[in-house]
């Protein structure tokens, strides 16, 4: 049975549907069906389709099927896996490829993939004829619960996180939770780190709701042998909605509170940064940056230690990291020009969004000099395992 979500965005007067159907990703015939919906192709004649080497050999035949149905000519375009993979040399193996298929502004571009492809292609697709429709199938659950919504798309250039990009929204995005099962575990436990992420936020996105998906995560990670498959779609449209609440809320950052999505970001960016994105997944970077947002919370009198130790116990039966792998060589100079170059720097420094009171609360915390962030940063340093 199909679920669907609408994001309408105050700002630009967008509005587009996110899909939630299990097993459509495999079944043409639906896929088809959900394709064709909200007159999405009603222009386009062909579509270029973006997927990586694990992805592609799964699922691109049954797209590729899905649209034939609709008379979409296809031709499709496989990329090395990984997030190395989201920089201007593959933007221009895509560009490159539009242009041999002759894709006009009014065809479509498929993001096929994990938050690398769905950020790359949504990229391309942004920048492309200025600007050329593209849909979101997203097959990981890092994507499925986060980067697949909200129109964020970007490239890493200078080796700094998605420095370069835009807002430019899909005109769908449809969610199968079936594919997790083809998930490799670390992807998955990847995934988790921001479905933990949003039952950080829940109560500052909805202050009328209690903080229960944080204790709905705590339960279940007390069942032995859960499974990617096992994760229950209930959990994906939770965070689709309150991912949705805050976009349509502040849509590209004019106010401040999309920011709340940046919660364990700013030091997992660090990371990713200073390793050349080959250590961690990001969704494991996030887990650390999590750990030491709430840390900083604690050593600043904002959270109790109590509830920092629940977020630790959590993320440990998940089976993601808590805390920096001893042979990790970043020093606080090294972290602080990395920190310096956050796209999201208002002025030296980017706000940290650290957790408050209790979980499921957070705020904004601008660090006021370079003393101040150095501190912060040894602060978060310390903690190895």
């Amino acid at each position: 049975m199909e679920n669907m979500l609408t994001i309408q965005h105050q700002q630009t007067s967008v509005a587009y549907p996110i899909h939630f159907e299990s097993g459509c990703v495999t079944n043409p015939t639906d896929l088809a069906s959900l394709l064709q919906k909200n007159n999405v192709f009603s222009k386009a004649h062909q579509a270029l389709i973006i997927t990586d080497e694990n992805v592609g050999p799964l699922y691109q035949t049954h797209l590729k099927s899905a649209l034939k149905k609709i008379d979409i000519n296809t031709q499709i375009l496989v990329l090395p896996a990984g997030e190395t993979t989201k920089n201007w040399n593959s933007a221009q193996q895509i560009f490159e490829s539009a242009m041999d298929l002759n894709l006009t502004r009014h065809d479509m571009v498929i993001a096929l993939g994990g938050g690398v492809i769905g950020d790359l292609a949504g990229f391309c697709a942004a920048t492309y004829h200025r600007g050329t429709p593209y849909i979101q199938i997203p097959t990981t659950l890092l994507a499925q619960v986060d980067s697949s919504v909200g129109g964020k798309v970007a490239i890493h250039v200078g080796g700094v996180k998605n420095s370069v990009g835009a807002f430019y929204h899909p005109k769908a995005v449809i969610i199968d939770s079936n594919v997790l099962s083809t998930l490799p575990k670390r992807e998955w436990r990847a995934g988790m780190a921001e479905v933990v992420k949003y039952s950080l936020l829940e109560s500052t996105i909805s202050p009328q709701a209690e903080p229960s998906f944080f204790n709905t995560l705590e339960k279940a990670s007390y069942t032995e042998g859960f499974k990617p498959e096992d994760t229950p779609i209930e959990w994906l449209t939770h965070c689709c909605k309150l991912k949705q609440a805050v976009v349509q809320a502040d849509e590209t950052e004019q106010s401040g509170f999309r920011m709340i999505l940046n919660l364990g970001h700013t030091y997992a960016h660090i990371l990713e940064s200073a390793t050349q994105y080959t250590r961690f997944l990001h969704g494991e970077a996030v887990a650390l940056g999590l750990i030491a947002a709430c840390r900083q919370s604690t050593l600043q009198g904002l959270l109790p230690e109590t509830q920092t130790q629940r977020v630790v116990d959590l993320l440990t039966r998940i089976g993601l990291p808590t805390s920096l792998p001893p042979d990790i060589e970043l020093d606080t100079p090294t972290a602080l020009r990395w920190l310096r170059k956050d796209k999201k720097n208002r002025s030296t420094f980017p706000d940290l969004i650290l957790p408050q009171h209790t979980i499921g609360t957070v705020a904004r915390s601008s660090l006021q000099n370079e003393a101040e962030a150095c501190n912060v940063i040894a602060n978060w340093l310390q903690f190895k395992s």
